[in-house]
């Protein structure tokens, strides 16, 4: 269950759950919901939501129903947030790299996945970097 700022997030299903305070919140989703993801502590609140077919983004916990969809064509995603404004998502197929800027999610950098079926996807050890986790290797993308 991700902290977001002062939002607690879980998933149930096609549900999306806030707690914030002594209230739950719930908003459906366009799909199942495959994992969460929240921004790095010390950056801007921000939760990523992996669907069974693509992800969504939230801004921030105040307008948590405002919901950005996007990687529309991939599958059971594996995303990740950079310290550095950049957003992974990979799947069996392909590697995308979005830029996420004040209230704009865009499309930065897609290449096919040549690696292997994603483990998990995680931040990396600086500001630019994401690792990807397959069965057999762990391989580091670094963003410029």
């Amino acid at each position: 269950m991700p902290l977001c700022g002062k939002g607690l997030y879980f998933a149930m299903g096609n549900r999306l759950a806030q707690y914030r305070g002594n209230e739950t919140e719930w908003m459906p989703m366009p799909g199942t919901i495959q994992r969460l993801v929240a921004t790095p502590p010390e950056t801007l609140p921000r939760m990523a939501i992996s669907l069974a077919e693509g992800a969504g983004l939230i801004w921030g916990d105040r307008n948590w129903r405002n919901v950005v969809f996007f990687a529309h064509e991939m599958h059971n995603v594996h995303l990740a947030f950079t310290r550095s404004g950049f957003l992974a998502a990979v799947d069996e197929e392909r590697i995308q790299v979005y830029a996420i800027q004040k209230k704009s999610i865009e499309l930065a950098a897609s290449l096919k996945n040549e690696i292997g079926k994603p483990a998990a996807v995680i931040q990396g050890a600086v500001a630019g970097q994401f690792r990807l986790i397959t069965e057999n290797q762990i391989v580091t993308f670094e963003l410029g």
